[in-house]
């Protein structure tokens, strides 16, 4: 059964644009919604006074506006204001509000290093790729980068890789899923690199690591037909035909 649920304050006339997620946000139940779906990601944010002040302006919600920015000032952690957003609207039970209660306190009883592991992941999911390549980044180059186990820091040197693809290009991108595979030595990163190379058109380079990672032939023909594949696959897709017809 569905509930029914009360809104407070006003529908907004102009929403608040939260990038993560690409959202507009319209009312104060959309904005809770909104925080509960992204809780990994929202409860790392540097919350700024400009949504407080949005709250205040468009929603017509003054007292917790004025709460918000109080809490602000007095530096609490994003708990506390997290909490204080959801208390406010009635888009979640009290019983459901306790659940979401349990789950921030374990996202910040998390490693900060995890932490931030975990938000890197969530913007490489959600596509924000030069947010991942940052994350990543601050996490290699960070004081605790020697925290990480091999497989750990292979897995952001291959998930930075990725992000680098759609960043600055598939050539660079090449360079850490090599770094990965130095680290994990595991055919699936020794595969991405590989095909990485192809898609580069570093011949030259693919055909002298084939001879430095002494590769068998029918290993290179399995990677060659798979790529084929994905180019056969991406090539009868809808998007490429547009772009043909386009042309």
């Amino acid at each position: 059964m569905s509930k029914l649920i009360l809104c407070r304050g006003r529908y907004a006339k102009h929403p608040y644009y939260m990038e993560i997620g690409n959202t507009n946000i319209y009312s104060i139940e959309g904005l809770s919604y909104y925080m509960v779906s992204n809780l990994d990601l929202v409860i790392e944010l540097d919350y700024n006074k400009s949504l407080f002040e949005w709250i205040r302006d468009e929603l017509e919600l003054e007292d917790l506006a004025e709460n918000l920015l109080k809490l602000k000032e007095e530096k609490v952690n994003n708990k506390i204001l997290i909490q204080t957003i959801l208390n406010s609207s009635n888009y979640y039970s009290n019983a459901e509000r306790i659940k979401i209660s349990q789950t921030i306190e374990s996202l910040e009883n998390l490693p900060v290093l995890q932490r931030k592991i975990l938000k890197a992941n969530q913007f490489l999911a959600t596509r924000h790729f030069k947010e991942a390549e940052s994350d990543y980044e601050a996490i290699i180059n960070g004081d605790k980068a020697d925290e990480l186990g091999a497989k750990e820091y292979a897995q952001i040197l291959n998930n930075l890789g990725i992000s680098k693809m759609y960043t600055v290009g598939i050539k660079e991108a090449s360079l850490f899923f090599k770094q990965a595979y130095e680290r994990n030595n595991e055919n699936e990163s020794l595969r991405q690199y590989f095909l990485s190379l192809k898609l580069s058109n570093q011949e030259e380079l693919f055909d002298e690591e084939v001879v430095n990672y002494d590769l068998s032939k029918e290993w290179i023909l399995e990677l060659e037909k798979e790529l084929n594949n994905y180019i056969n696959e991406y090539e009868s897709s809808n998007n490429y035909q547009e772009v043909l017809r386009l042309r």
